[in-house]
């Protein structure tokens, strides 16, 4: 799950689609591809501090979490111009340009962290009282269509925090009632 998300700040479809690992638009999006074999080719400790943000060739322009990871990643150009034309030759980068920037989104290290699927996640029991309490707030809403995305939203969330409990995950509360 990523930081955005955890923060309460939701990812647009395309940007989710983009940075999907293997996903339809790594096969036409030279980011996307450069993302997919972004740990390969720079290596631990670095992946966790930089990401590549933009690819116009010939140039690349990778963001890092610090001045030193910058320093880092500039002395290092030539070696990871190279392992790039190893692994994505196609895109044809020849520099790096570094930025300073945000950190990048950690990889999922627990099952918690990771999400069950969507199939788990649907056999996930809820009790009849939360069932009660989920389907007044959605009732609320007069536009059928809304009210329907909107009960289905609130049943999800109800449904991971569940499953989030069962396995040992971060507490999550339920929302509070507006009063």
């Amino acid at each position: 799950m990523s930081e955005s998300r955890r923060a309460g700040r939701f990812q647009g479809l395309a940007d989710a689609l983009r940075d999907m690992p293997g996903g339809p638009a790594a096969s036409g999006r030279p980011l996307a591809q450069l993302r997919e074999h972004w740990s390969a080719i720079v290596g631990s400790p670095l992946d966790s501090h930089c990401r590549p943000v933009l690819v116009r060739p010939p140039e690349l322009v990778v963001q890092v979490t610090s001045h030193v990871w910058m320093n880092t990643l500039s002395t290092m150009q030539r070696r990871l111009v190279e392992a790039i034309d190893r692994h994505c030759p196609e895109l044809e980068i020849s520099r790096l340009r570094v930025q300073l920037g945000a950190a990048p989104q950690p990889a999922a290290t627990t099952p918690a962290d990771a999400g069950p699927s969507s199939t788990t996640l649907a056999a996930v029991e809820l009790e009849p009282e939360e069932l009660q309490r989920l389907e007044a707030i959605a009732a609320i809403v007069k536009d059928p269509e809304v009210r329907e995305q909107l009960r289905q939203t609130l049943f999800a969330q109800a449904r991971l925090r569940r499953w989030r409990g069962r396995q040992g995950g971060p507490p999550q509360p339920a929302p509070r009632r507006r009063r």
